[in-house]
């Protein structure tokens, strides 16, 4: 058993704890996140060394790396550093398990130019442009957050040419016509 334990304690910050990345947008799930998975290694016999640590981040999932360089430096050292490290991971890594809990709002919060465009496939479906009646409505849902997070972790995929996407979502984009690009594209990705 101590063998075990020898190969575990080796094993994890070797070869596990390198491909586990999570992004937490808030602080309370954010602690919660790395006080459970310590939890859970701990009970498996693992013990953290003291430059070890859980790779959960402060960030926004859907935004890309941005370049804060010197503007969290001088007021919150350690925010800075996690703003470099996790800019580092969505500017190199690649991923092939995407796991996620969408934020629900159709009045979204995350309107930037990067998350509008990023949906604009799905305003295709079999090679033609989506046409609605009511263009406000087609826009109005893919500026939904979940919407957005479910053609984020699409592009994540196809980045590393394959992979597992896994996402809580309510059921409305199987049913919402102007959703229909939405759908074809998952039916696109799913062979």
């Amino acid at each position: 058993e101590l063998e075990f334990a020898d190969l575990w304690n080796k094993y994890v910050p070797e070869h596990l704890l390198p491909r586990l990345h999570g992004y937490e947008l808030l602080m309370a799930p954010y602690a919660i996140a790395h006080m459970k998975i310590g939890l859970k290694l701990y009970e498996t016999g693992y013990h953290f060394q003291s430059n070890e640590r859980v790779r959960i981040y402060l960030t926004n999932a859907q935004e890309p790396a941005q370049d804060f360089s010197g503007t969290l430096e001088f007021a919150i050292p350690a925010l800075a550093h996690e703003a470099e490290a996790v800019n580092a991971i969505k500017r190199n890594q690649r991923f092939t398990v995407v796991i996620g809990n969408p934020p629900y709002s159709n009045l979204s919060a995350n309107l930037s130019t990067y998350l509008r465009q990023i949906v604009a496939p799905y305003k295709m479906c079999a090679g033609e442009t989506v046409r609605e009646r009511g263009a406000l409505s087609l826009e109005k849902n893919l500026n939904d957050d979940y919407v957005k997070f479910c053609r984020f972790s699409e592009s994540i995929i196809c980045t590393a040419t394959s992979g597992i996407c896994s996402l809580i979502t309510n059921s409305g984009f199987l049913t919402t016509p102007s959703l229909r690009g939405m759908r074809w594209s998952c039916l696109l990705y799913t062979s």
